[in-house]
């Protein structure tokens, strides 16, 4: 570039720029080498410890084998976040884990408009004031026949405050079950049926389901996460929210069962 001569030979830089017309900038500029892209971002603890990407992925990975666990990259990050207390964001988990194959598959969204049905969801103002139940149908495999299992949730905690198991369900079981929870939370008011068309489970033999579904409860009531509580588990919901029963407070929640 005859401007380098120039100054080579002693001019000024500046004058003689200034009289071929080209700018400091353009004169001094030096491409950047590397990958082009943003610049990736750095997985910090709070206290400012770097988490290289494998060790993240590792985590991660060792979470979604667990068993019940199906979360996907909102999910996880929040995890990330509230257990780990990572400075992390939801872009970042979803590349890692779409990068490692991790992601649930796409779900199917219905162009119908729902509004009808979350008007038909009730919302209660407080926890364990309003409870939920319904029965499904899980197929037991080993007995080449169906049994029936009765759940009951609070509607605003989503926490799982009982359930039955069994070949049959009378009345007289589900009258006993409520009195039960009514005992240990007086302070409910209401029950709804939730409209289900059910849904079926495989299991060997119903004591083979009832392990299964034991700690499926416990899971679900300490440790799952869920959106609709803030992304905590109804447990730590209830216990930041309302003074708990006794029968709550650990992980043998009130739950009732048979394997007859």
């Amino acid at each position: 570039m005859i401007v380098r001569e120039y100054v080579a030979e002693g001019e000024s830089a500046r004058s003689v720029l200034a009289i071929v017309g080209v700018s400091e900038s353009t004169f001094y500029y030096k491409p950047k080498t590397g990958k082009r892209g943003r610049r990736a971002t750095t997985t910090l603890e709070a206290n400012g410890v770097v988490w290289t990407e494998e060790r993240l992925v590792a985590l991660i990975t060792a979470e979604l084998e667990r068993e019940f666990v199906d979360y996907g990259y909102i999910k996880i990050t929040k995890w990330l976040q509230r257990k780990h207390k990572l400075l992390i964001n939801k872009r970042k988990v979803c590349r890692l884990m779409s990068k490692r194959g991790l992601l649930n598959g796409s779900p199917v969204r219905s162009r119908i408009s729902k509004q009808w049905i979350k008007e038909l969801v009730p919302n209660p103002r407080l926890p364990l004031t309003h409870l939920e139940f319904d029965v499904k149908n899980m197929y037991i495999h080993g007995s080449r026949r169906n049994a029936m299992m009765l759940t009951v949730l609070d509607v605003k905690s989503r926490f799982n405050v009982g359930w039955l198991l069994q070949w049959s369900i009378k009345k007289e079981d589900v009258v006993a079950l409520f009195h039960d929870i009514q005992l240990t939370m007086p302070t409910v008011s209401k029950i709804t049926v939730p409209s289900d068309n059910g849904s079926q489970y495989t299991f060997t033999d119903l004591r083979h389901a009832n392990n299964v579904l034991t700690r499926w409860v416990l899971f679900y009531n300490h440790e799952r996460i869920h959106s609709g509580v803030g992304y905590t588990s109804p447990a730590e919901y209830l216990t930041n929210h309302v003074s708990l029963p006794q029968a709550l407070t650990s992980t043998t929640q009130l739950t009732s069962f048979s394997i007859n």
